[in-house]
């Protein structure tokens, strides 16, 4: 087998999975959205590795990979800061460490509310990218 052949054969499975776990995307809970970044980080990171066979043909999907993996990263550190937030809360009740919780809770809750708003958008822009290992 050549190995753009390979290459294909990888990045279509790695492609077809993220486009599975992605779908409905915006009705996914935390968790899901979580699997679906390991999943974009998969098929970029191999993109990445076979990219010498055709340099030229995929900067513009590897660009919009990067920044859906980049959105959905932010959403889950978000997420895993919430829940770190919740058990230092229980530890200390002074006014002052519970009053700079809800600050870092804000600011996560707004991150996370601006990383949905631009989660669709990177979704559809990696959608329209035909798959670059294919034929041109």
């Amino acid at each position: 087998m050549k190995l753009e052949d390979f290459a294909a054969r990888v990045l279509s499975h790695q492609h077809a999975r993220v486009k599975k776990r992605g779908r409905h995307f915006m009705q996914l809970a935390f968790p899901d959205l979580h699997r679906l970044r390991i999943q974009v980080k998969r098929l970029r990171y191999a993109s990445e590795f076979f990219l010498p066979l055709v340099p030229d043909r995929a900067a513009d999907a590897l660009q919009s990979l990067a920044n859906l993996q980049a959105l959905l990263g932010r959403l889950n550190d978000d997420a895993v800061a919430w829940k770190l937030l919740d058990t230092m809360a229980a530890g200390d009740a002074a006014t002052d460490y519970q009053q700079a919780i809800g600050y870092v809770r804000g600011w996560c809750a707004r991150d996370g509310e601006q990383c949905l708003g631009l989660l669709e958008d990177a979704w559809k822009k990696f959608l329209r990218h035909k798959p670059w290992w294919g034929p041109s």
